[in-house]
């Protein structure tokens, strides 16, 4: 199947969500999740994982497949919140944060696709766990962002107004 490494990767990420317990910032959670499990995957992964990135770009049937799939995980991820947190999957805070999780995910892979030209390897996967986190960590101020926000996007850290952390500022975590 053209898109196993895609469905593999959300299966162990499901499956590692559903596996423990979530303490603290939900969000947080998520993305300490999908690194540990991007880490977990394997060089034979990722390799077969940039494959299917390069076959889906070429591809417009692959991509609406993919697309479809993503849809079908984003609901995956509602449940596993709803159980784990004691609330009903229909929830939109659950259903939200499985949106935020696959969208800052598609951001990040996007980001680490065309920026990280290295063969697969360790280097390779801590460039991804980096875009992982910078994407994670955009969406607070993604989210507060107003329509006079002229102020140029941060890749790390942001404080809780959503600029740039510095080291006299409290940081969101």
């Amino acid at each position: 199947m053209a898109l196993a490494a895609e469905a593999e990767l959300w299966d162990a990420y499901c499956d590692r969500l559903s596996g423990g317990e979530i303490h603290g910032e939900v969000l947080g959670a998520l993305r300490d999740a999908l690194t540990a499990t991007v880490r977990g995957m394997g060089d034979e992964w990722l390799r077969r994982f940039l494959a299917t990135r390069g076959l889906i770009a070429r591809t417009p049937a692959l991509g609406e497949r993919s697309d479809a799939a993503s849809v079908a995980t984003r609901r995956r991820i509602a449940q596993v919140l709803a159980d784990a947190l004691g609330l009903d999957d229909r929830d939109l805070r659950v259903q939200l944060l499985g949106e935020f999780a696959l969208a800052a995910w598609r951001c990040a892979a996007r980001d680490w696709v065309r920026g990280d030209k290295r063969a697969a390897g360790p280097g390779k996967v801590s460039g991804l766990v980096r875009e992982i986190d910078a994407a994670f960590d955009a969406v607070p101020a993604a989210v507060a962002l107003s329509a006079g926000d002229r102020r140029r996007p941060s890749v790390g850290p942001m404080t809780t107004d959503g600029s740039p952390a510095g080291p006299d500022h409290r940081v969101l975590s």
